[in-house]
This record gives structure tokens, sequence and C-alpha cells, in this order.
């Protein structure tokens, strides 16, 4: 199956599933898609199917996770800047801000689940985390069966206009780069500014 690349079918909502059985039919051909070509997630309508059915697998062991008619339910006010690749926009990358955890309600699964860090985000990159990739992973494939793409406004990245805040030198700021952030403590930051670093 080809995977569609056309922004004009990729921006219409997908119709609901009528049963599980049905879902669980276009995942089997979402996991045929994934196995052969590779990627982290795959919604039903990027290979022209109007259903809203999506798979992620970004777990070690790429175990794959259907979600059949989700609805993210609850989301943290704590967001991650994270830099994301889409299979119908190849090659194109796009740094975006994303909730740190969310709560998604599927037909396929008897309760709610959770995505989010599977640890403390503090003492690593956040691109080590696979607990925030799956969970970054999982709004961007929801968003894709809502008629939304990784590029619209609402997910991009802006860099905000620097406040002038007065940090206190053990106060714990986040920083970027190229893509990469991390928490560091002000002191540590400080030199860092100097070679290219942002406080976010």
């Amino acid at each position: 199956m080809k995977i569609v690349k056309n922004k004009t079918k990729l921006k219409r909502a997908t119709q609901p599933c009528e049963s599980v059985e049905e879902g669980n039919k276009i995942a089997e051909k979402l996991i045929e898609v994934l196995d052969e070509i590779g990627g982290y997630g795959l919604a039903a309508n990027q290979i022209g199917i109007n259903k809203s059915v999506c798979v992620v697998r970004c777990r070690e062991d790429f175990e794959d996770k259907i979600l059949i008619n989700p609805a993210i339910i609850e989301a943290s006010d704590d967001r991650a800047l994270y830099m994301e690749g889409c299979l119908s926009l190849p090659g194109k990358t796009t740094k975006t801000i994303r909730h740190k955890t969310v709560k998604v309600s599927c037909d396929n699964w008897e309760n709610e689940i959770e995505f989010g860090p599977d640890g403390d985000l503090e003492e690593k990159t956040y691109w080590e985390d696979r607990g925030l990739l799956e969970c970054v992973c999982v709004q961007h494939e929801i968003g894709h069966l809502n008629g939304e793409l990784m590029t619209d406004p609402q997910f991009r990245y802006r860099k905000p206009i620097k406040p002038s805040i007065k940090h206190g030198r053990n106060e714990k700021v986040m920083i970027e780069k190229d893509g990469e952030s991390k928490f560091v403590k002000f002191k540590h930051a400080e030199p860092l500014l100097a070679d290219g670093w942002n406080i976010i």
C-alpha cells in the first residue's frame, strides 16, 4: 500500500469504526505497512482508509499498540519540545511542542491508557526516553485521525521572546539546541548559552 502524501486528503477527519472487529482488520493492514517500511506509528488515513484506527510501535520490543476510535481525554499542562518526522511528509522534520503525558480512551481497551515518560527527564535527554517517544507518537497519530498534521501551527514550536527573568544559580532551567533539550542548573547553563544553547 502507498502512503498518502496529499495534504488535502490528510486534512479530512476520519470516521469512527463501527466495531472493534472492523478496527482490528484495518490495524492488520497498518502493521503490514509498518513491517514493510518501518516507522514508529501509522494512522489509517495515511494508507487511504478513512477510519479512526492507528498503530504505534515505539518500545524497544516493538510491541504494537492498536488504538481503535481513540480520543485524548486528559493531557498534562507540562509540555515537551520534540523533533518529529512523518511518513506522509518524507524528508521533513518539525520541532513540536507536545503534552508530556496523555490519557487515551479506545474502543478496544477496557481501561483508559496513560502515556508518558518512563523516568526522570532531568537525568537524560528526551530522545532517550521511550515512554515520551510513545506519548508523542500517540499524539501525532491521533492528530492524523483528526485531520491534523505535525506542521499545523498549534503543534509547531516557535522560539519565544526571551523574558527578562532572573534565575537563581541553582535553579533548574530547560535549555535546547538543534532539537536536543535538557534540564540543567542555571549556573551550568550560562556557559552553554555562548555555544548556541537557548533557555526555553
